[in-house]
């Protein structure tokens, strides 16, 4: 897909497919809906990581392309870490 379109575009659009779907998960009560913005939020998410490690890849010098790929991964790793914490917070705070 990053081939015929744009890689922005389409990383932007993941970004705001997931948020949309992330952030719909605070008020779901119905299980079903829950799976369906599950699988929805994966759609989101699973245009942005192919994208970004090529751009990644495509940016980095030879010899730096191996830590680049590996700060990329431990930094979205290190993402879901924090927000799954400050979700927990909020929603027992709420």
């Amino acid at each position: 897909m990053g081939d015929k379109y744009d890689k922005r575009v389409i990383i932007a659009s993941g970004f705001i497919c997931s948020s949309i779907f992330l952030g719909g998960l605070i008020w779901i009560q119905n299980i079903h809906i829950v799976v369906t913005f599950l699988f929805l939020l994966a759609i989101g998410v699973s245009t942005f990581h192919p994208l970004a490690t090529a751009i990644v890849r495509e940016n980095s010098k030879a010899e730096q392309r191996g830590r680049n790929l590996s700060l990329f991964s431990a930094v979205g790793v290190t993402g879901i870490i924090v927000s799954s914490l400050l979700f927990g917070f909020f929603v027992h705070m709420w």
